[in-house]
C-alpha cells in the first residue's frame, strides 16, 4: 500500500490517505499531517493548506496520520453474507488491525463487551471504541529506552513514564578549551613579568626600591602570585563546564521535568507539569540547535537552562504532555546577535592563541623597549631581549665576517672584561649607518672601522652606546647581535 492511500477499517476499501470521509461507507476520520519545517523549527503539525503554523513555509517530508472517529452501520447487501470476513485472523497483525470489526471480531481481554460482539448493530461511538480497543490490544505501545543516567533513573516513580531526554550541547567543549587557554596564558603572563627588568615598569608602578639590573620577579614576587589565583579560577571554570557536560541531564516525563543541571555544583531539577506557567525556548545558534530554556512556575520561581541541546524540541515534548491549548510565544535570536556571538568567540580564541604563541616563542621581546644593562647583568636576560649597553670598541686579533663581523666591547670600569658583539655587514657596496665593512683574514688596524648612526666612522678605542638583542655564543657566554643603533658616548 502506498503512502498516498489507506484502507478503511470499516469497509476494507482503499481510499486516499488524507480523506476525512470514506466514499464507500461514509466513515469519518480525523486526519493530521506532520512535516519538517525548512526554517529549523523541527517537526510541526501542518495547517489546512499544509504549511508551518509558525513561519507559514511549506513543510517537507509530510506524513499523514488518520484515526477513525465515526463509522455508521453498513446495510447488509444481498450478495454479502454475514460471515463474509474470515473467522481466522491473518498472520500480519497490521492487516488484522485494519479489518472491519463484524460479527466475528476478536474480543479484547479485559475490555467491556462491545455490541459488535453480540452480532447486533450499534451506534457509531460504540463501534469506534471497539475498533480502538482492538488496535490497542494488537499494537501495544512499546517502551522507549532513553538511556537515562543513574541519577534520573533513581528519581522516577513506579507509575512514571519518561518521554524525552536532553543533555548539554557538545559546543560547551569550546568553553572548556577557552578557559584552559586563558589559564595557560595567565601562567605564561606570570613567566613573562617574572623575567622582565624592573626598570621597564612605569615609574608610577615602581613603588619598591630595586638595584640596577633587578627583575620584576625579584622585587614584586608576592604580588605576582595573583596570576596563580586567576589561573586557578580559569581552570576551575573549565572543570565546572566539563562536569556540566558529562553529568547534566533533563528528562521530560508524563508528570514532571526532572534531573540535574549546572556546572561543578549540579542543581537538582524537579518541576511538576501542572505548576508550569510559561516555558520559552531560544536558539542562540540555530544551525547547531544550541540555545537556552526558561521555565516559570506558579510559585514565581524561574529556572534557566543555558547551553541546552535543541531546547525547541524539549519545549514541544513538554507541551505534548498538556491538554491542547494556546502555545507560549516563541523567541528566536536574531541573525545579527548570532553573528556577533560567533565573531566574539572567534576573536577571543584568536587572541588567546596569539598570546600563547608570543609567550612561548619569545617573539614578544621585539615589542619591549630596550633595557639599559651592565656587563654584570647582561647574562641574566633571555635570548632575544633588546638591551642598551655602553663600552669601548676593541679590535679582535682575528674575526669572521659573513653577515656580521665579530668584534669586542670592553667594560669601561674593567678593561679586561669584554663582551662579544656582532656588527652587520652590507651584502654589497659601502656600509651604511650602524654597519661596518667586511674584513679580510689579513686585515690591518686601518681596515677596522664601524659606522655610527650619524654616519661617523670610528675605530679601535671608541667609546660607544649599542642597542641590540641578547644572544649566546657556542660556549654559552652572553653576546649582543642584531645591533640596530650605534652611538658615540659623550
Amino acid at each position: 500500500m502506498s503512502q498516498e492511500t489507506k484502507v478503511c477499517p470499516r469497509c476494507s476499501n482503499v481510499i486516499r490517505a488524507d480523506a476525512k470521509q470514506c466514499r464507500f461507507c461514509s466513515a469519518q476520520f480525523v486526519v493530521t499531517v506532520h512535516g519538517l519545517c525548512p526554517n529549523g523549527d523541527g517537526l510541526m503539525k501542518a495547517t489546512e493548506n499544509g504549511r508551518c503554523p509558525l513561519c507559514n513555509a511549506p513543510l517537507d517530508g509530510c506524513e499523514v496520520e488518520s484515526q477513525l472517529v465515526s463509522a455508521p452501520t453498513l446495510p447488509r447487501s444481498p450478495g454479502r453474507p454475514a460471515d463474509a470476513l474470515p473467522t481466522e485472523p491473518p498472520s500480519d497483525p497490521s492487516l488484522l488491525a485494519r479489518q472491519k470489526p463484524a460479527n466475528h471480531a476478536v474480543p479484547v481481554p479485559g475490555a467491556a463487551p462491545s455490541p459488535l460482539l453480540n452480532g447486533k448493530a450499534s451506534d457509531s461511538a460504540a463501534e469506534a471504541q471497539a475498533i480502538a480497543q482492538l488496535e490497542a490490544a494488537l499494537n501495544p505501545p512499546q517502551p522507549v529506552d532513553l538511556h537515562l543516567g543513574g541519577y534520573s533513573q533513581g528519581l522516577l516513580q513506579a507509575d512514571e513514564r519518561p518521554v524525552y531526554r536532553a543533555r548539554r550541547h557538545p559546543a560547551g567543549l569550546i568553553m572548556v578549551v577557552v578557559n584552559l587557554a586563558c589559564g595557560a596564558a595567565t601562567l605564561l603572563g606570570y613567566r613573562f613579568l617574572d623575567a622582565l627588568p624592573a626598570s621597564w615598569l612605569p615609574q608610577i608602578l615602581n613603588i619598591l626600591p630595586y638595584s640596577p639590573g633587578a627583575m620584576v620577579g625579584q622585587v614584586y614576587r608576592p604580588w605576582l602570585y595573583v596570576f596563580f589565583v586567576v589561573a586557578f579560577l580559569f581552570m576551575l571554570a573549565a572543570l565546572s563546564e566539563l562536569v556540566g557536560l558529562l553529568f547534566s541531564e533533563l528528562v521530560v516525563t508524563d508528570k514532571r521535568i526532572l534531573g540535574r543541571y549546572g556546572g561543578l555544583l549540579l542543581q537538582k531539577v524537579d518541576i511538576a507539569l501542572p505548576e508550569i506557567v510559561t516555558i520559552m525556548a531560544t536558539h542562540a545558534i540555530s544551525p547547531f540547535k544550541l540555545g537556552r530554556l526558561m521555565v516559570a512556575q506558579t510559585n514565581q520561581q524561574v529556572h534557566l537552562f543555558v547551553g541546552l541541546s535543541d531546547p525547541l524540541e524539549f519545549r514541544r515534548q513538554v507541551e505534548s504532555q498538556f491538554a491542547p491549548g494556546p502555545r507560549p510565544a516563541l523567541e528566536k535570536a536574531s541573525f545579527a546577535s548570532t553573528l556577533v556571538t560567533i565573531l566574539l568567540a572567534l576573536t577571543f580564541l584568536a587572541s588567546s592563541a596569539g598570546l600563547i604563541y608570543l609567550a612561548t616563542s619569545g617573539a614578544y621581546h621585539q615589542f619591549l623597549p630596550p633595557t639599559p644593562v651592565t656587563f654584570d647583568a647582561v647574562g641574566q636576560y633571555p635570548v632575544g631581549r633588546r638591551v642598551v649597553i655602553e663600552g669601548v670598541l676593541r679590535m679582535p686579533a682575528q674575526t669572521s665576517c659573513r653577515e656580521a663581523c665579530f668584534v669586542l666591547l670592553s667594560d669601561p670600569a674593567d678593561p679586561d672584561r669584554t663582551l662579544a658583539i656582532f656588527v652587520s655587514v652590507p651584502a654589497a657596496g659601502e656600509p651604511g649607518p650602524n654597519q661596518m665593512p667586511g674584513l679580510a683574514d689579513d686585515f690591518t688596524p686601518t681596515d677596522f672601522r664601524v659606522i655610527c648612526d650619524d654616519g661617523t666612522p670610528v675605530g679601535d678605542g671608541a667609546s660607544l652606546r649599542l642597542t641590540g638583542a641578547v644572544c649566546r655564543t657556542t660556549s654559552g657566554s652572553p653576546c649582543v647581535d642584531q645591533i640596530e643603533l650605534i652611538e658615540l658616548r659623550p
